[in-house]
């Protein structure tokens, strides 16, 4: 099978596949100047993000998934949710009072 119907059987599909992938490593040998990708550079960055996610509060809580301070932050709000919630129950109960007295 010559060129031309290899390049008919793969298609229009095929074809930019192919001419993507061959801009894609030409713009890497370019970059790198030996074609390959920086995996060195990639191993190092993987490693730093390993590091962040790796770090542990007082409490063994992942550092990189709770903020101190935002669970502060709730744990106030939460009260004050709390509070509001017992003074609506004071004041339903005393419109109450002030509808049985009618």
């Amino acid at each position: 099978m010559g060129a031309v119907e290899q390049l008919q059987t793969l298609g229009v599909g095929g074809i930019f596949v192919i001419l993507v992938l061959r801009e894609v490593l030409g713009f890497l040998r370019r970059r790198n100047g030996n074609g390959l990708p920086p995996c060195s550079s990639c191993a190092r960055e993987v490693h730093d993000l390993w590091l962040w996610h790796n770090k542990e509060d007082t409490e063994g809580v992942k550092v990189w998934y709770v903020r101190k301070s935002l669970e502060d932050a709730i744990e106030k709000l939460a009260e004050c949710i709390e509070h509001q919630n017992e003074l609506l129950r004071t004041m339903n109960e005393e419109l109450k009072k002030l509808e049985h007295a009618k």
